[in-house]
């Protein structure tokens, strides 16, 4: 790889990186509201006695209206409760919520306080959201070299958000040295373990500057990785390949069925192609492309 390509990448800007919070079902199987109600009324007893499992697993509850009515003041009460015994990934989702809520610079300082007591005891995601909160320039000055360091201390314990954060500050050369070998490198990490953000970032990333018909074809492939995971961007970029035949054979059908899968995704930019691009199908390619669509609905 070497020289610059903008087409698909300028398209499709490298991802950006949303916080997780610890949202695991209250109890897989129960699907009838009594029996979650009983649930809950368990939760609540063992919370009230100090329990601070309990009391977290209260607060994940009412942050997501998991069983319960969303209530962010309930939510944010029992994971005080739960971070008063020194729960750490409380300390995290407690940032969550003070973020979520946020209305004032004092509410964001406060999230920034609670991810970094969570990020200094080790917890990776709240290292990789106080990053976030650094590059955001939110409850603190924007510090992109602060956002790389919390970013590497999370990609150390192979966070993939963070791997897939820190090589977008590499690729651009923000709070770190600009380096496109190592932003491959950690995109690559990211995405060969399964990160669907990352396997579109590397592909885009090869794409960017491919001169060979190889970058292409590792374009392509990354991007068909992501696609299969349903991720949006991939599906248009791969689309835009098969209309091309850049990576991967010229296919009309196939290109139609990805950036129509893209388009009922919700994807702004696949939904402005569909129109000219069905335009150029013949007769059989359009069935061609309605069967794999049939079988892609089929498999879900």
């Amino acid at each position: 790889m070497s020289r610059k390509r903008g087409t698909i990448a300028a398209c499709w800007p490298m991802a950006i990186v949303s916080a997780f919070l610890f949202l695991a079902p209250l109890h897989v199987g129960l699907a009838q509201s009594s029996k979650f109600s009983a649930q809950i009324s368990e939760l609540l007893s063992l919370a009230g006695v100090g329990d601070a499992k309990a009391q977290f697993r209260l607060g994940i509850a009412y942050f997501a209206g998991n069983s319960v009515a969303r209530d962010l003041v309930e939510a944010q009460n029992w994971f005080r409760k739960a971070v008063e015994q020194g729960h750490v990934k409380a300390m995290n989702n407690l940032a969550l919520v003070l973020r979520a809520d946020a209305t004032s610079l004092s509410q964001y300082t406060q999230a920034v306080s609670w991810f970094r007591k969570a990020a200094d005891q080790g917890l990776a995601i709240a290292q990789h959201n106080l990053g976030q909160m650094y590059r955001d320039g939110k409850g603190v000055p924007r510090d992109y070299s602060q956002a790389a360091k919390w970013y590497s201390k999370a990609a150390n314990q192979n966070y993939l958000k963070s791997l897939n954060a820190l090589a977008l500050l590499y690729r651009k050369g923000l709070g770190v040295e600009a380096d496109f070998e190592k932003a491959r490198d950690l995109y690559t990490l990211a995405a060969k373990s399964g990160y669907s953000r990352a396997q579109f970032n590397l592909g885009a990333m090869y794409y960017s500057v491919a001169v060979a018909e190889n970058d292409f074809r590792i374009a392509a492939q990354w991007f068909k990785r992501a696609a299969e995971q349903k991720f949006e961007p991939a599906q248009r970029a791969l689309a835009i390949l098969y209309a091309k035949g850049e990576g991967v054979p010229w296919d009309y059908a196939e290109a139609w069925f990805w950036m129509t899968v893209a388009a009922e995704s919700g994807n702004k930019g696949a939904k402005r192609s569909l129109p000219a691009l069905e335009k150029k199908l013949s007769a059989s390619q359009r069935h061609r492309g309605q069967e794999l669509l049939q079988i892609w609905k089929r498999h879900g």
